[in-house]
């Protein structure tokens, strides 16, 4: 049964504008955004606008959103004629977006009947503009929490935040499983024409919250696909993650040079991240591999020593230090283990 939230809950304001804006950008996702849009159809808070965005789809995409708006008043659509990337999509539901606040959730995922409503509570009740979400990875029939799922709730300034998501624990920089206060987005925008954008923007709307809410309730279920970007083969786009993070760590390090150390660490797994794309890579291949490797060295140590460092990333470090094949053989023992 369906669990109604309180009157609070429900609108920001008495001229009936949606408290918040839920944009779900859209490109060939016919066959799974039903089940994305039924669940946002479940929200225990009912006060959101739902911003459907078709981003040149050639499927059924459109169709599909048009059934779903005449299921629900709240679904507003939005299109481009031709598909310009998840950035420039997202960029266009916020400009279309009317409510207080801001979520976003991907066309292949689902969210619980509490998202909304437990988000939204956090950032009134402790008084944040930003508010985020543990999430469960959902792939080849497994669920995994991403976080520990018995942390509870915390508030946290900016810099505890930076340095928690600098060593790879709650919050990270994904722009879905948040709630930000739509004022944090003013003259900001998701870089059009790049990937892992959530990486390149996320610093500065977490240095404009000042401070943020955390729970390690799981409310997202994030879907993997054995064809995404995360699980292909090594592609040249892929240093876009590197440089994203670089920048992540110069805005963050800028902003706290204490964190000096754990941006070094950072910037040592962004590398490694890639790297990992690259065993037994082509012979065309290995002078990145070999650069890669180099990058990763002059890092090694802080990697290795520092007492905060994820173990996956300080044996990957002194693997790197022992040469390549090392490091191309235990990351194949990893995996396999993984799987």
């Amino acid at each position: 049964m369906k669990h109604h939230a309180s009157p609070s809950f429900c609108m920001a304001h008495e001229d009936t504008r949606p408290a918040i804006s839920v944009i779900v950008p859209a490109y060939n996702a016919g066959r799974c955004l039903p089940a994305c849009a039924a669940s946002l159809f479940e929200q225990s808070f009912e006060g959101f606008e739902l911003l459907l965005i078709d981003d040149g789809s050639t499927d059924d995409t459109a169709v599909v959103m048009a059934e779903l708006a005449q299921k629900d008043a709240r679904v507003r659509l939005l299109a481009h004629e031709k598909n310009r990337g998840l950035s420039a999509a997202r960029n266009t539901g916020l400009t279309g977006a009317q409510g207080e606040y801001i979520a976003f959730v991907d066309a292949d995922d689902v969210v619980l009947p509490a998202y909304l409503e437990r988000l939204y509570a956090l950032c009134v009740s402790l008084d944040v503009r930003m508010a985020a979400c543990n999430h469960t990875i959902v792939r080849g029939g497994r669920r995994t929490a991403r976080f520990d799922a018995r942390a509870g709730e915390k508030k946290m300034t900016a810099r505890e935040a930076a340095r928690e998501l600098l060593y790879q624990r709650a919050p990270d920089v994904s722009c879905w499983g948040k709630l930000y206060s739509r004022e944090l987005f003013d003259g900001l925008a998701y870089p059009e024409g790049r990937i892992y954008e959530d990486s390149w923007l996320f610093p500065e709307l977490l240095l404009r919250a000042e401070r943020m809410a955390y729970t390690s309730e799981a409310l997202y279920d994030y879907i993997q696909y054995g064809d995404s970007l995360s699980h292909g083969s090594y592609t040249p786009v892929r240093m876009q993650y590197v440089e994203a993070v670089d920048r992540l760590c110069c805005l963050l390090e800028k902003a706290y040079p204490e964190l000096r150390d754990a941006c070094r660490v950072r910037r040592a797994h962004a590398r490694m991240s890639v790297r990992r794309y690259l065993v037994g890579c082509k012979k065309e291949l290995r002078d990145m591999r070999a650069e890669l490797d180099r990058e990763i060295s002059r890092d090694a140590l802080q990697v290795i020593t520092d007492g905060e460092t994820p173990m996956r990333d300080r044996i990957g470090a002194a693997a790197i230090l022992a040469g390549p094949w090392v490091y191309d053989t235990l990351w194949t023992i990893y995996e396999k283990l993984r799987k």
